[in-house]
């Protein structure tokens, strides 16, 4: 009896699930059933369906087996960021296409004195624009160079109209200087600023104005936080057509436009295009994204090697030149490059891409202007504690690893290190407290 009604019991069981022809749902994944298949009595006939990932099953894995997927994550997370950012600058701030093209070749110093002859320079000068006592220093300190080194094109500074040349004041004592000793036709302006800017460059649309001075037929506009070594009258005789010329930014990842240097003919209706622009900027668009987004389809471009160089290019290292020496940029200075069959011999002497090493003491002297920019090193007029000097100073380098002139490796062979670098740039700084001392009796401010 015993064996019987445990036999009919195991039937009862096998028809149930005969019946019933499937197992529950929460067990159909269970890694605790047996492998079988569709003929087995407690499996159902439907195919089962294979397990869902989940994000949250990460978290329950040993943490050795973590580490791949999470990380094949975090790469997919950054370059879907990465892609959307570069979308989002490329939308915002589109790269001006004349800053892709190659630079205009400035005349030779025979050529410039020739035509020279039958120039009226005083329809052409160099145009400063100062917002405060500061820069009213800095910009009297440019002029004194093109003074002391012979430009002979005409010099004009725009200055606040709140600083008077009547009253005594440090102000009044430069404008003065500036008019007698250094010929400069002094403008008064309002100054163009914008209170929801960044303050560093709120004040910086000013230099726009420069396009307004129609009573000179090509104006060359500086910034005035820079070392003018040599004068730049050779580009006054770049060609025109009314069209603007700026330098790359070559310090950008991305080609475009500096306004820090403007070659441009002034005109009216030129100019209340631009006020209209200043007058809609949005926040972070600053003078030097007006400039690329009004004229970036149409301008010329200066060389920047020669003409544009940044004080912190001699903080980088010999490998991190890649944007001064860029193949998409182009040199002043002839090459010995081999010339391709596709273009003539006239085009290569004037466009030939740029191949060669750092050499500190050859750009310096080839520099005819250097712009202070070593962020966050302070600028040259305010004096840095000599921690910050010592952390953002060039760094002396390894004879081998130098990469100059075999004059240059003899000159420094019996040294342990090249410390040119590091010699130029603290003597461009000491350079200008002495002659910001000299000219306008500032000293440098703690």
């Amino acid at each position: 009896m015993t064996f019987q009604k445990s036999r009919s019991l195991r039937l009862d069981v096998e028809d149930k699930y005969d019946a019933d022809d499937h197992v529950p749902d929460y067990l159909l994944n269970s890694p605790f059933l047996p492998p079988g298949s569709t003929t087995d009595r407690f499996f159902t006939d439907r195919a089962v369906a294979p397990p869902r990932f989940r994000l949250r099953q990460l978290l329950h894995l040993p943490w050795r087996r973590r580490i791949l997927p999470l990380t094949l994550l975090a790469t997919i997370l950054f370059l879907l960021t990465r892609s959307l950012n570069e979308r989002l600058q490329q939308y915002l701030h589109p790269v001006p296409s004349c800053a892709l093209q190659a630079p205009l070749v400035p005349p030779s110093p025979a050529e410039v004195a020739e035509r020279g002859k039958d120039v009226d320079w005083g329809k052409m000068a160099y145009a400063l624009y100062v917002t405060n006592t500061e820069y009213l220093c800095n910009a009297l300190m440019i002029f004194e160079a093109l003074h002391r080194l012979g430009s002979k094109a005409s010099r004009v500074m725009l200055y606040p109209e709140g600083m008077s040349m009547i009253t005594p004041s440090a102000e009044s004592n430069l404008l003065q200087k500036a008019r007698h000793d250094f010929g400069v036709r002094l403008v008064p302006v309002k100054i163009q600023e914008r209170q929801d800017q960044f303050k560093i460059w709120a004040s910086s649309y000013t230099k726009l104005l420069t396009f307004n001075q129609t009573s000179y037929s090509r104006l060359l506009v500086l910034d005035s936080d820079a070392t003018l070594l040599q004068p730049m009258d050779e580009l006054f005789f770049l060609p025109s057509n009314s069209t603007p010329a700026f330098p790359q930014a070559y310090w950008l990842p991305r080609p475009y436009l500096t306004s820090s240097m403007m070659l441009i003919t002034p005109n009216s209706n030129t100019s209340a295009l631009l006020d209209s622009a200043v007058a809609n900027a949005k926040p972070g668009v600053f003078d030097m994204e007006i400039v690329n987004s009004m004229f970036g389809d149409s301008c010329n471009l200066i060389p920047h090697r020669g003409y544009t160089l940044l004080s912190g290019e001699f903080r980088r290292k010999a490998e991190k030149h890649r944007g001064y020496y860029s193949q998409l940029k182009y040199s002043m200075i002839p090459q010995s490059l081999p010339k391709p069959s596709s273009i003539s011999d006239s085009e290569w002497d004037a466009k030939q891409v740029i191949k060669q090493n750092w050499d500190p003491d050859a750009e310096l002297k080839l520099a005819k202007y250097v712009h202070f920019s070593d962020d966050p090193f302070p600028k040259p007029w305010i004096r840095p504690t000599d921690r910050e000097k010592e952390k953002f100073q060039p760094k002396c380098v390894p004879i081998a690893s130098t990469q100059g002139t075999a004059s240059n490796e003899e000159k420094h062979a019996e040294d342990e290190e090249d410390c040119r670098a590091r010699d130029i740039w603290l003597n461009l700084y000491d350079d200008f407290a002495k002659r910001r001392l000299g000219i306008c009796g500032f000293r440098i401010s703690s």
